[in-house]
């Protein structure tokens, strides 16, 4: 019985801090496509600005609002363009395949672009890898 209940608040101890903080980590291991899917999910096409502001503030921390400029969409091979004229950008931080000796280290940013009504019009994830 005792070995039980130590598992239970183990169990509630480990899905309390992937909840916390494994959304971001977890996210950040699939290919981009896959994470913008489940961007659009959180943030479907035509939401509005402080909606989204809302929801994205609640559920990720390294965030940057910028109601002022659009992102620079510099995904290859498209020529580099301008999304929107309202922002917002998720830092998900660094991973490395070899994490004891990260050779190659990529990190994962996401981008949504508003119109001039303040609507989603735009989620990009890029993903950029670095090596020594």
């Amino acid at each position: 019985m005792f070995l039980q209940s130590r598992r239970l608040k183990v169990s509630c101890i480990v899905f309390a801090l992937f909840g916390a903080f494994g959304c971001t980590t977890f996210l950040r291991h699939l290919p981009e496509n896959t994470i913008e899917s489940k961007l659009y999910k959180i943030t479907p096409l035509g939401t509005s600005y402080e909606v989204a502001t809302n929801k994205l503030a609640k559920r990720f921390s390294a965030i940057q609002f910028d109601d002022q400029n659009g992102f620079e969409f510099q995904g290859w091979p498209e020529p580099p363009r301008l999304v929107g004229i309202k922002s917002i950008e998720v830092d998900f931080g660094d991973y490395s395949l070899i994490p004891l000796f990260p050779i190659v280290t990529t990190s994962v940013t996401a981008y949504w672009g508003f119109d001039h009504n303040g609507k989603l019009i735009e989620i990009w994830v890029w993903k950029c890898s670095n090596s020594i």
